[in-house]
């Protein structure tokens, strides 16, 4: 029984990854576990990953495949802006740590030049005898 529902399932994924459902409307739903439960003629809740293991992982490519490529352009857009977004606080924060650094270099510099300083007053010179 259970190999029989494994393969109803996976009938509807097909169906579901090639947009053609016999139930779902097309172009209102996405990949996931109850979507495939569903257009397979079960109810949400039906595919668990403890029954059906290999089915579940599958779905889980077929719906990342599917986000990928079935973003409406708004979402798109959203996608592009929420990457950018991250880049952007990535960038700010690796130029904060490289001022912050800076600022840290500049200061033992200073701190060396003094030392430097320092030491060549009590340098004594070398007179060579004749």
């Amino acid at each position: 029984m259970a190999k029989s529902k494994e393969s109803m399932y996976r009938k509807a994924l097909d169906r579901l990854v090639s947009k053609t459902p016999e139930v779902l409307t097309v172009g209102d739903y996405g990949i996931s576990n109850d979507a495939v439960a569903i257009e397979a003629g079960s109810g949400r809740g039906a595919i668990k990953i403890a029954r059906y293991p290999k089915l579940v992982v599958a779905i889980g490519l077929a719906a990342e495949a599917w986000g990928k490529n079935n973003l409406s352009p708004v979402n798109k857009e959203k996608a592009q802006k929420e990457k950018t977004k991250r880049e952007k606080g990535i960038l700010q924060s690796r130029f904060e740590a490289s001022l912050k650094r800076e600022q840290e270099l500049a200061i033992r510099l200073g701190e060396l030049e003094k030392e430097i300083i320092a030491l060549k007053s009590k340098v004594v010179p070398f007179i060579k005898k004749t």
